[in-house]
């Protein structure tokens, strides 16, 4: 296990490759047979400019691996709100495809596609309905696994412990809450020292369900563990059994009121699940154009949904907003935040307060929005899990005060390995 100081090493010395990190589509028409190519770990920056518009993004596979795909809002407004997302073989067959992803509101991901060995495949990417906008496009790639063995209810009613459908590690299941008050119960066995994780989502085929609930119970029926919204309005349960034997888990709606079709999966790595976060403390300090600069993670036009997020094996894109347009930017990173900040007031910068002592330098002219983007490259190791930066910007602006800068509030990214 790597000392955390280390793992902010291993992420720092990835900070700031925008070039490297971040693909523009290639020139319109982007669809079949022609391509965009990505890379694992990159991501790509998209716009879906009408509603006939499709974009394929070529990704070549080096051998056996487990592929993920989610789409979130893009770099210029307006950002897509609604999209849906397609994996397609090198001769354009289809191979999977999700509107809603777990966890991600509206935006669409492929889960965990075992890709089989070396070879090319297709990401398409697509407006729902008539939604238009720019979009980004995040590829993992992560170690093979076992295959997912697709299953389902075996039929109503199958909420008993009698009825209760068979299920088993590796299990991608099927299933449709059809009415209020349905409940579909599935029978598993685990041994002792297990850890299995239960994660629900929409359905591929039908009305796909919009919120869930999940309960774990011992063979007697008492309730282990349950769980309504951990992915999002979908459910996600991850248990260490401590005695072998019989157990069930039954998938809802939420207050058994909500129906439709759902994917539950059952899986048996033993990789505990821990969201990526980003979250913002204080304030910055006011400039001459009367704006104060702010660090955030990157939100729909709607501002309501949030997909960027510090994740082994992915791109995390940061915005500054309300810069100075022209203005010189100088994002900085560190292993923790001062406590307590420094007033720069001392140095002729009143109400601005330094909370970093940066390790790591970032900088760019900010462009006429005063928007900005910065970039952090998480490589794919669950040892970097758990690991924390903090992020503040500094903005030159002369006419600002006597010092001559400005700075943002702070940022902190704790990276996970999911939603």
């Amino acid at each position: 296990m790597l000392h955390p100081l280390r793992h902010g090493l291993v992420l720092f010395l990835s900070v700031g490759a925008m070039a490297q990190s971040i693909v523009a589509e290639g020139a319109e028409p982007n669809g079949y047979p022609n391509y965009t190519t990505i890379q694992c770990g990159q991501q790509g920056d998209g716009v879906i400019a009408s509603v006939a518009d499709t974009d394929y993004w070529r990704i070549q596979c080096s051998g056996a691996m487990t592929l993920r795909a989610f789409v979130g809002p893009g770099f210029a407004q307006p950002r897509i709100q609604d999209t849906v997302l397609e994996l397609r073989d090198a001769g354009n067959t289809l191979l999977a495809s999700n509107d809603d992803g777990s966890g991600i509101g509206l935006y669409s991901e492929v889960r965990d596609f075992r890709v089989p060995g070396p070879g090319a495949y297709f990401l398409v990417v697509r407006g729902y309905a008539a939604y238009t906008g720019s979009y980004s496009l995040d590829v993992q790639c992560g170690p093979s696994g076992p295959a997912w063995a697709p299953g389902g209810e075996c039929g109503e009613p199958n909420i008993t412990n009698g009825t209760a459908c068979p299920a088993t590690c590796w299990n991608r299941l099927a299933g449709a809450i059809a009415s209020a008050g349905d409940k579909d119960r599935f029978v598993f066995t685990a041994t002792s020292g297990q850890r299995i994780t239960f994660s629900t989502g929409p359905g591929v085929t039908g009305v796909a369900i919009s919120d869930t609930t999940l309960t774990l119970r011992s063979d007697t029926g008492t309730v282990i563990a349950d769980n309504d919204d951990a992915l999002g309005l979908y459910s996600r349960i991850s248990y260490s059994f401590t005695s072998s034997g019989t157990y069930y888990i039954d998938v809802a709606g939420y207050l058994d009121q909500v129906v439709g079709t759902y994917q539950l999966e059952l899986d048996c790595s033993g990789v505990v699940p821990s969201p990526g976060s980003m979250t913002t403390f204080g304030a910055g300090c006011i400039g001459s154009l009367g704006h104060i600069p702010r660090i955030q993670r990157r939100t729909s036009s709607s501002g309501l949904t949030y997909v960027e997020r510090p994740i082994i094996g992915t791109v995390m894109v940061g915005d500054m907003t309300q810069c100075p347009p022209g203005g010189l930017l100088v994002i900085g990173g560190a292993f923790q935040e001062l406590n307590p900040s420094i007033n720069l007031g001392i140095l002729g910068a009143p109400g601005c307060m330094a909370q970093i002592i940066a390790v790591s330098l970032e900088a760019q002219v900010v462009g006429g929005s005063g928007t900005a983007q910065w970039t952090l490259n998480v490589p794919y190791d669950q040892n970097l899990v758990g690991a924390a930066i903090e992020y503040q910007g500094i903005v030159l602006d002369q006419f600002a005060n006597s010092l001559g800068l400005i700075v943002s509030n702070r940022l902190r990214a704790i990276v996970g390995n999911s939603f």
